[in-house]
């Protein structure tokens, strides 16, 4: 039998001067099993030290997105899982 989930991945990066200083990754998962996740990978240490409220900036609007994303996906699923449960 097969088995599948959908998934939403969303990416974002910081960047300053042509240099990505920092990349954003975020999983949503549109079933209310499967566990979302929020990841920050730090590529220029220095870079980010410099432009830590540009970063923090840019990391607010990245996760104001996955807000979005997030509501629109556990919306799908909760209807989903109704109308399952309903049949």
């Amino acid at each position: 039998m097969l088995t599948s989930n959908k998934r939403v991945t969303l990416e974002g990066r910081s960047v300053v001067d042509g240099n990505e200083i920092v990349r954003f990754m975020a999983n949503i998962p549109t079933d209310a099993d499967t566990r979302a996740s929020f990841d920050t990978y730090i590529n220029d240490q220095e870079a980010y030290r410099t432009n830590l409220k540009q970063v923090w900036k840019d990391e607010d609007e990245f996760r104001a997105l996955v807000r979005e994303q997030e509501e629109t996906a556990y919306a799908t699923a909760t209807e989903e899982d109704s109308e399952e449960k309903a049949e």
